[in-house]
């Protein structure tokens, strides 16, 4: 009886790290779509988004944070999630540290860039997951004119 008990918990935990998987591919389908409210809608009401912007709490302010970010950078851009590394912190909470891609094209350039997702993932109502907290950092952004060789390269 109580391998039936670990397997099922056992089962319960690989099913939220897949929902959790499943939220970060969601994300960047929403971003690609340059939908606010569908950005927004992946969130916690009381989730956390870090990036180089600074610190955002709330739908609102995310949501805020992604319209301002759009209009600095108005580019059409495909992001690809890679390599998510994912781990249960608790029944509730799973965790996941992901690289991305992205490449993009606006009207006089075409941009490339990466870096890595740090997230929390809610997971208690088996039917939504969403956010609790997202750090995102960008490790290079750049066009293709410019590129990206190391002697070019900032620090």
């Amino acid at each position: 009886m109580d391998d039936v008990k670990a397997l099922a918990a056992r089962l319960r935990r690989l099913e939220r790290m897949e929902r959790a998987r499943g939220l970060l591919h969601e994300y960047a389908a929403a971003v690609d779509q340059r939908s606010v409210e569908s950005v927004a809608a992946l969130f916690h009401p009381e989730a956390v988004l870090r990036n180089a912007r600074g610190v955002f709490t709330g739908t609102a302010e995310i949501a805020g944070a992604f319209r301002t970010a759009w209009a600095a950078e108005p580019s059409q851009k495909r992001h690809f999630i890679a390599t998510p590394k994912l781990a249960a912190q608790s029944d509730e909470i799973v965790g996941a540290a992901a690289h991305f891609l992205y490449v993009g094209r606006g009207s006089e350039r075409s941009v490339i860039g990466w870096g890595a997702y740090d997230v929390r993932v809610d997971v208690a109502d088996d039917e939504r997951a969403v956010f609790r907290s997202m750090t995102i950092t960008v490790h290079l952004s750049t066009d293709l004119a410019t590129g990206w060789a190391l002697d070019a390269m900032p620090g």
